[in-house]
């Protein structure tokens, strides 16, 4: 009997650490969740501020300079975008190399300072920093 005993009670042990383990485990995840919403919502603020600058609200110099981040990794996206299209060939031969414009994933302009291309529409040069105008 005190064998059976000894094998009832190392059951229940392991019963309980493992309902344990589940239960942290549970909790673990409700965090991540929550986690990942904190950052959702920073990411809304972040967005928020950014289109408020974009609409001409002058913004602190700290927001400001997040957002020239922001703008130098779009222009440094539309070059790089800009190289790929260089790299393709078309599947058809007949096909000219050129993608037709209504296909173009964004339009650019020089920039009158530094003529590096800039999407049309952005509030600054990618590359020199400089404000655009509209």
């Amino acid at each position: 009997m005190a064998l059976l005993d000894k094998l009832n009670f190392a059951a229940k042990i392991a019963t309980e650490k493992a309902n344990e383990a589940i239960g942290n485990g549970k909790l673990a995840v409700k965090i991540k969740k929550e986690e990942f919403n904190i950052e959702e919502q920073y990411k809304k603020i972040g967005e928020y501020y950014y289109q408020k600058r974009a609409e001409g609200e002058t913004l602190s110099a700290e927001v400001d300079e997040f957002c020239l981040a922001i703008d130098l990794a779009k222009a440094t996206i539309a070059e790089l975008e800009e190289q790929m299209k260089d790299l393709k060939s078309p599947a058809d031969p007949s096909m000219s190399a050129e993608e037709p414009a209504e296909m173009t994933i964004f339009s650019e302009s020089p920039c009158p300072v530094c003529s590096a291309a800039v999407p049309v529409g952005a509030q600054f040069c990618g590359r020199c920093g400089a404000k655009l105008e509209p």
